[in-house]
């Protein structure tokens, strides 16, 4: 794969070398050491050589841990059928589904509501104090059943019992789980479905003992998720299990995030940055690495001039990088275009273009 990118730099590089260069271009292009490589602005253009400033700045250093996004485990709700019947409808089917308070659940056909429906409407019927207490025991035992005031209300207007009664949600969530099907017949306290409020959802993370400090260090982690590009959270821990398995020392780490437009899916994967020490140093950006069998960076030393370096590091994080030797303070190096600049040293000099290279 590295040997088929060189040769495409390579192709990039003859097309642009078919340039005529003015015979000061010519002159500036031989009088570079072996490890430098002087360019035209045309070429710079085609390379899509692009530089940074080498600065002192303070850099935290980071380490990426992987974690699995799950459900607030405080936000589940059960959903049980409320009275011994056939459901007649089901209207949540599937795992994921968001239902709205007041959205439908079901419809279930039973006979032992109905009779308690005939005894609200018989109880109507008395307007004597004894029949209003009665019809107050009655209608609280509709309200006992989960039958609501609206339909209470209709039921009263019209006197009509049903042996069908649709039952509405009191809360609001995601599905998680189902569990009956249509024409099921059902028991009082059967479970019907799962409700979770994924609003918030829980990061968790397996964590060895030697990361235990980073992560609880009072910083928050960045915890982006590679199934939603763009999206990052800082959070700081709210749980920690000891011990995963038995004589095990790899802990549980939880991280709580908010969720409000019910992106992050329970299962998905997440990134978690760590924010460990920080120092202030000499800082590049990662792009500015070529890492080889010692990590070398491109240096530009005048307009067009470009010269390749041995560099030692320090710290780093996901976007840069300390450099603690091989470059100075306001030097220049390449962030964009450093494996054309390779590729066409190697095609130049051969395999062994890092001789003689400069620390």
């Amino acid at each position: 794969m590295r040997h088929a990118r060189y040769i495409v730099f390579g192709c990039l590089f003859l097309a642009m070398a078919c340039d005529r260069k003015t015979p000061k271009m010519q002159h500036m292009a031989h009088e570079h050491g072996p490890n430098q490589i002087y360019l035209t602005p045309r070429e710079i253009l085609l390379a899509g050589i692009k530089t940074d400033t080498v600065s002192v700045k303070e850099i935290h250093e980071s380490k990426i841990i992987t974690g699995i996004a799950a459900i607030d485990e405080n936000s589940r709700e059960l959903l049980t059928c409320r009275a011994k019947g056939r459901i007649e409808k089901l209207y949540i089917r599937t795992a994921g589904e968001y239902i709205s308070v007041g959205a439908p659940l079901y419809s279930l056909y039973s006979e032992e509501l109905l009779s308690d429906e005939n005894d609200f409407v018989n109880a109507l019927r008395y307007t004597s104090a004894a029949g209003r207490a009665l019809s107050d025991a009655a209608r609280k035992k509709l309200e006992w059943w989960g039958i609501s005031q609206t339909q209470i209300t209709t039921l009263e207007k019209t006197k009509t019992p049903s042996a069908l009664i649709t039952f509405y949600s009191t809360a609001a969530g995601t599905v998680t789980a189902v569990f009956v099907s249509e024409g099921q017949y059902a028991e009082a306290g059967t479970k019907l479905a799962e409700l979770a409020d994924i609003s918030q959802a829980w990061i968790e993370a397996q964590v060895y003992p030697d990361e235990m400090t980073t992560v609880y260090s009072g910083s928050a982690a960045n915890i982006s998720f590679p199934g939603i590009p763009g999206k990052k959270v800082a959070a700081v821990p709210v749980y920690r299990n000891p011990s995963v398995e038995q004589q095990s020392k790899i802990s549980l780490v939880r991280y709580a995030v908010p969720n409000a437009d019910r992106s992050i899916r329970p299962g998905m994967m997440a990134e978690i940055e760590l924010n460990a020490r920080k120092k202030t140093g000499l800082v590049v950006p990662k792009s500015a690495l070529l890492m080889e069998k010692e990590p070398v960076v491109w240096v530009e030393l005048s307009e067009g001039l470009y010269e390749k370096r041995m560099i030692t590091t320090g710290i780093s994080n996901t976007a840069e990088m300390e450099i603690t030797g091989g470059v100075k303070a306001g030097e220049r190096v390449v962030i964009s275009g450093a494996y054309l600049l390779n590729s066409e040293l190697i095609l130049r000099n051969g395999a062994n273009a890092m001789g003689g290279m400069k620390m």
